[in-house]
């Protein structure tokens, strides 16, 4: 690996622009990684909304991808996730995915993820915790074994399209390619399960081969739908009809 390159992300011509509690927070996250993995962390890199360009200070979560050289026990899982609940939401919501570097290179889809966090997450987090501390801790797959995540994928092909570096070398040193089969594959394997904005954000990228951030997928989709489905924008945006339309285009 090459030398690593620290606060590089201060530099981000977006980044300057986030409100400086969101910053702050960000610079928390990468203190709990520095503490957590000391050499053994290769890099923190920041996707979605913010490398898109589009954070949104009331909605938008921050989204990062952590690189390590070595697996990442139990023990350190846990007190990971206790100290990330206690700056989640302040103010942002934060989600962010561990990966070791040897499941990234050669790539193989899906990748392995060792540690995940979201606020989905958060609750089996807190129980996990509290039987840790009461001594009736069980064996937990969340934090006992490392699990294929799909999703990862598409993180992965964003961070090395426009990821923000906050801890490491630059994303394109440290994430490989991802083909477009595994990407597309990625992207709709749970589509039966995804709703309107998520549907038109894969409906976006068939057409335009352009990641877009929510809000200007949401603008194209109402554009498409003018376009294709102009009685779909008459007060039935959220039907079920609709939702099957889009499922549709996406897999034909």
């Amino acid at each position: 690996m090459n030398q690593r390159i620290d606060n590089s992300y201060c530099k981000h011509r977006y980044y300057q622009t986030l409100p400086a509690a969101v910053k702050t927070q960000i610079e928390q996250v990468k203190n709990i990684w520095l503490d957590c993995l000391g050499n053994s962390l290769i890099g923190i890199y920041i996707h979605g909304s913010i490398a898109l360009e589009s954070f949104n200070e009331q909605t938008s979560d921050i989204d990062l991808l952590i690189i390590s050289e070595r697996r990442i026990p139990r023990g350190e899982r846990l007190l990971l996730a206790a100290k990330i609940i206690d700056i989640d939401h302040r103010p942002s919501p934060l989600e962010m995915s561990a990966i070791k570097d040897s499941d990234l290179k050669p790539w193989k889809h899906p990748a392995r993820c060792q540690f995940h966090y979201s606020g989905a997450w958060t609750a089996k987090y807190k129980q996990m915790l509290s039987d840790l501390a009461a001594g009736c801790f069980t064996k937990n797959n969340i934090v006992d074994t490392d699990f294929p995540d799909p999703d990862i994928t598409c993180h992965v092909r964003l961070a090395k399209q426009c990821g923000v570096c906050v801890y490491g070398p630059p994303p394109a040193q440290v994430f490989p390619g991802v083909p477009e089969a595994d990407f597309w594959d990625s992207l709709t394997y749970d589509i039966n399960e995804s709703d309107i904005s998520t549907l038109g954000r894969v409906l976006s990228y068939k057409h335009e081969k352009k990641i877009l951030s929510k809000q200007q997928s949401a603008v194209w989709l109402k554009n498409y739908l003018q376009n294709h489905y102009p009685h779909y924008t008459n007060g039935l945006i959220d039907s079920d009809e609709l939702k099957q339309t889009l499922i549709n285009e996406i897999t034909n």
